[in-house]
């Protein structure tokens, strides 16, 4: 059975385990491929902030927001604007203890 896996989705039957799997990854030339996944990475680095810490994440899941990636997904509350709208904008902290 093929799964098409894709960011957040697949075609796996509500309500089914995986127990094993095998992956197979796409194949063709390994330059070429190489060359791929570095403009990808190479993109996500110049929109993320992948290299500098945040708190995205853990605001939009503290505030009960989980995104399924499904196209009715309503994205009304954003991360960045709970931040600014609490004033923590670039704030820093003494981190975890």
């Amino acid at each position: 059975m093929i799964l098409n896996f894709r960011y957040r989705q697949s075609d796996l039957p509500e309500g089914a385990v995986l127990v094993s799997a095998v992956l197979q990854g796409p194949l063709g030339d390994p330059e070429t491929l190489h060359h791929r996944m570095s403009d990808q990475l190479r993109k996500r680095d110049e929109t993320q902030p992948t290299k500098d810490r945040s708190a995205g994440i853990h605001v939009s899941q503290s505030c009960g927001v989980f995104l399924t990636g499904q196209a009715d997904d309503v994205h009304d509350l954003k991360a960045w604007k709970v931040i600014d709208d609490a004033g923590m904008r670039g704030a820093r902290g003494a981190g975890p203890k």
